[in-house]
This record gives structure tokens, C-alpha cells and sequence, in this order.
């Protein structure tokens, strides 16, 4: 936007403004930028922010409705609520179900017992993991 700003200048025969107008974007820029980095490396504070959490599941087929509703119980016993179950076939008559939790502030030591503890307590025979989704 800066730029067509520019273009105008120039192009009105106001070229001081014009190469002023260009210092005060690049030293913008330029100044900027170390807060910029300095923000991205700040640690995210998991328990305050908001991000998607997805709980994976590995189950052999027949026990795949067992799985998911142990899964879902266990979640929402630990106020973690789920807003969408998925399966996905695998190879070798495994599945994986996908709980995506919404919205909500998480603690990740929290979310890893009770996954830990889903698994500890499991009927039939899966595999529980947590993940942050890319």
C-alpha cells in the first residue's frame, strides 16, 4: 500500500516526497523488525492461548467403536470437550481415531496423564498419543 503511495508521489512530479515517503518505509521496516523476531521466539504459554489439539488413537478394527467411545469419555470426564471424531483405515485391520478437542485453553501435562491414563485403563487394545497439529 506504501508502495502506490510512493507511486503517486513520483508520478505527481513530487519526487522529495516521494523518496521521503520511501526512507520512512524502509526504516519502518527496518526497525521493526527485531521486535518482530524478538515476538516469534517468545515461548507460547500453552495453558493461557487457544490452539487446536488432536488426540490419536490406534485400534484394531473390531474394538474401533469401543475405542472411540472410551476415548470421548475419558476426554470429556477431564473437561477437555470433543468437537470432531475421525477414523481413518489403516494397514493390517488397525484404525486411527482422530478426537480434534475445540477451543479451549489446555494444560499439556494435564492432557498427557489423561491420555496416559486412557491408555493404562483401556479395554480393548489401542494405542493413545496426543499431538500438536502442525
Amino acid at each position: 500500500m506504501e508502495f502506490g503511495r510512493v507511486g503517486a508521489c513520483a508520478g505527481a512530479d513530487l519526487a522529495a516526497q516521494a523518496v521521503a515517503l520511501t526512507m520512512f518505509v524502509l526504516a519502518g521496516n527496518t526497525l521493526l523488525r527485531p521486535l518482530v523476531n524478538a515476538i516469534n521466539r517468545s515461548p507460547l504459554d500453552e495453558k493461557s492461548s487457544e490452539v487446536d489439539y488432536d488426540v490419536k488413537v490406534t485400534a484394531d478394527a473390531p474394538a474401533m467403536a469401543d475405542v472411540r467411545d472410551l476415548l470421548v469419555e475419558k476426554l470429556e470426564a477431564a473437561n477437555y470437550p470433543v468437537g470432531d471424531v475421525e477414523v481413518v483405515d489403516r494397514a493390517n485391520g488397525a484404525a486411527e481415531i482422530v478426537a480434534r478437542l475445540t477451543r479451549t485453553a489446555v494444560d499439556p501435562k494435564e492432557l498427557d496423564v489423561v491420555v496416559a491414563h486412557g491408555a493404562a485403563g483401556r479395554r480393548p487394545p489401542c494405542d493413545l498419543g496426543s499431538q500438536h497439529p502442525d
